[in-house]
């Protein structure tokens, strides 16, 4: 009877014991959403699965979101929008995985995955001085039409690690500019006015020219190399229409001298800073320090001659 009671308790703390465990995972599986996460329609602060919103400050962390949705759109950004990425968030759509209005900002140490049916990230902003902007973060995006797309607003890589894969233009825009980051493009890449790649490392491919610009191809701070396809490229001093491209970025990442310029590293300005600190120091200590040196040689020597008088015979002694 005992022996039945143990075995039953020993149960019971097992089946106790496994749901306790389960209890954690069930609490933190991401919920997926299954319609449009439309901030651009909310105007106070709002959270929920995988996202936070700070309406006055016009941030949205994402933190694991989850979005498939057979919707038009994924997730719509208002104007001015930074999107904080945090985790591995993923947004599916029917045709846009984003909608921006305005200028809007992509940074964080996580990563974004959009597939869509038609464009990635799609940006109705009708003036020219706003600026889509991937700054850090790793971004993968899958869309047959467009992977980014804008008929304004200039598109800027700058610092984030970029994968695009489109069947038509992987990066269509007014004004582009890649100038840092690690950028992996299958599709085209065409800009209406500039195209600016500088000091980027950037492999892209398409099945015609792969790089176009309606005014200005610039070019700079890369080693180029070209080819009719991925597998066959070659060292080249210029782009020359090919399809397929890889540039490697010859521009250093070592900071340099704020004092000196580019003649030195910027731990020199360290040194400099410290010694100024030091010497601006020492001009204010020493002078101190000398004249706290008199005052006691002073008081030592009022001292010795006080003890003296003391000593002559007949002088008197203060009680």
């Amino acid at each position: 009877m005992i022996n039945n009671m143990k075995r039953k308790i020993t149960a019971l703390t097992l089946v106790i014991l496994i749901i306790t465990a389960l209890i954690p995972v069930t609490a933190n599986a991401a919920e997926t959403l299954s319609s449009t996460l439309d901030i651009a329609s909310i105007n106070q602060n709002t959270s929920g699965p995988g996202y936070d919103w700070q309406n006055i400050d016009g941030i949205l962390t994402l933190n694991n979101l989850t979005i498939d949705t057979e919707s038009v759109y994924g997730l719509t950004l208002p104007a001015d929008a930074t999107v904080i990425l945090n985790g591995d968030n993923y947004i599916k759509a029917s045709e846009y995985a984003i909608r921006c209005v305005t200028s809007v900002t992509f940074e964080g140490n996580g990563s974004l995955t959009l597939i869509s049916g038609n464009t990635g990230i799609i940006s109705v902003s009708t003036l020219e001085n706003d600026t889509l902007r991937l700054r850090s973060g790793k971004i993968n995006i899958t869309a047959p039409n467009y992977g980014i797309y804008t008929e304004n607003t200039m598109i800027s890589f700058a610092g984030a690690d970029v994968t695009i894969s489109s069947d038509n233009f992987a990066v269509r825009g007014r004004n582009i500019q890649m100038t840092s980051g690690t950028i992996d493009i299958t599709g085209k890449i065409s800009a209406s006015d500039d195209l600016t790649i500088t000091g980027v490392d950037l492999t892209a491919s398409a099945p015609e020219s792969v790089l176009s610009a309606g005014h200005a191809l610039k070019i700079s701070g890369v080693k180029i190399s070209a080819g009719p396809s991925a597998d066959a490229l070659a060292d080249a001093d210029a782009y020359n229409g090919e399809n397929a491209v890889k540039f490697i970025s010859t521009v250093s990442n070592a900071k340099t001298s704020i004092l000196f310029g580019d003649n030195a590293p910027s731990w020199v300005d360290g040194i400099v800073f410290t010694l100024l600190i030091l010497a601006a120091a020492a001009v204010i200590a020493v002078p101190l320090y000398i004249k706290q040196k008199k005052t006691q040689k002073l008081i030592a020597e009022h001292e010795r001659i006080k003890k003296e008088r003391d000593k002559r015979p007949g002088a008197k002694k203060k009680s």
